[in-house]
């Protein structure tokens, strides 16, 4: 019932500089998942909740609890039953322990894309974008619902339609630099990630995201320096 857990780079040493979700992703990699499970958690109580890393810090949290065979708590029941509704083709009963899991209302726009979501890593594309229909049906200026669909072209190496998603996604949601990122619209990426780092210097995210596209654009020298900083400011204490 745990599933399966997605494909992660090759790991690196301990000694690297890293946030809490990056040491406990290291410790999943390498099958120590009681550590794991403990670091998860510090992780999963300092990321924005509305982010996609959040996301991935609970769902994982909650599959180390399962792997670990520790107490159960609301976090691992909501994963577990909704894994499992994911897994047998069950999307409409994965709906409300998702909602839970991320701290949605039930039956709620954003609990259905998250079921989309889901359904997209176990390659149910059908299932998939019955529940984003629903979710735009419930709501329809919600983000991310043709970053989903520029997801599944994508997949599909249907590159017109994933530019046409994502493009669709950006006018609905400019600050959605993945988008930019996606769409290979590296000038664009670039400025709004510099303007990010404007009022918010400390985000290594937006530093580790600006260096791969000033590497792309071939501004070597700079994007290294990006990279070398988001690895500082990952170091504790240091945001």
């Amino acid at each position: 019932m745990c599933g399966v857990g997605p494909p992660f780079a090759a790991p690196v040493p301990f000694s690297a500089r890293r946030s809490s979700r990056q040491t406990a992703l290291e410790f999943y990699r390498r099958h120590q998942y009681a550590k794991a499970t403990e670091t998860f958690e510090k992780a999963v109580a300092t990321e924005p909740k509305d982010g996609k890393e959040y996301r991935e810090s609970v769902l994982l949290f909650g599959q180390n609890y399962c792997l670990t065979g520790a107490r159960v708590n609301a976090i691992e029941v909501s994963y577990m039953l909704g894994n499992a509704h994911t897994q047998t083709r069950q999307p409409q009963k994965a709906v409300d322990p998702f909602a839970v899991m991320f701290g949605f209302k039930p039956n709620s726009a954003a609990a259905h894309l998250i079921t989309a979501q889901f359904m997209v890593r176990q390659e149910f594309e059908e299932d998939a974008r019955k529940e984003r229909t629903t979710a735009v049906q419930l709501d329809p200026n919600l983000p991310q619902t043709h970053d989903l669909l520029g997801e599944m072209a994508i997949f599909r190496a249907n590159i017109d339609t994933a530019i046409e998603e994502l493009t669709r996604e950006i006018a609905m949601n400019p600050d959605f630099a993945i988008a930019y990122y996606k769409l290979g619209e590296l000038a664009n990426a670039e400025g709004m990630l510099r303007r990010a780092l404007a009022t918010d210097p400390n985000n290594y995210s937006a530093h580790y995201m600006l260096g791969q596209v000033l590497m792309q654009e071939e501004k070597t020298e700079e994007g290294k320096k990006m990279l070398d900083k988001s690895r500082e400011l990952q170091q504790p204490g240091l945001h």
